[in-house]
């Protein structure tokens, strides 16, 4: 199984006026993925509500890094992409391969 996270921050301006809206926007989408993406087994997405550098976590698990690589441009994933490009300021990713839970 893959696991792959993304942690996005947001710009000051999404961050203060927009972030629920743009929340319950993101959270939409990524739920419409299950079933949808081949692999995909699992979805959160949440705020980060600690003091950190970043404002939202994206927690996602695959089925294989195949999956993953077919979720990347896949039109549902490009389309969060499209939609929050002009939302995040910085983000960081960190994809790791953890063994299939008995």
């Amino acid at each position: 199984m893959i696991k792959h996270l993304v942690l996005w921050k947001l710009k000051p301006e999404i961050k203060n006026a927009e972030f629920p809206e743009k929340l319950a926007l993101l959270q939409g989408m990524f739920d419409r993925m299950i079933g949808i993406v081949e692999g995909l087994r699992h979805v959160e997405l949440y705020e980060i509500n600690q003091p950190s550098e970043y404002d939202l976590c994206l927690y996602t698990e695959f089925d294989d890094q195949a999956s993953l690589d077919a979720y990347k441009p896949h039109p549902l994933h490009q389309n969060v992409k499209s939609v929050s490009k002009d939302w995040v300021y910085n983000k960081l990713v960190i994809d790791y391969t953890v063994p299939d839970r008995q």
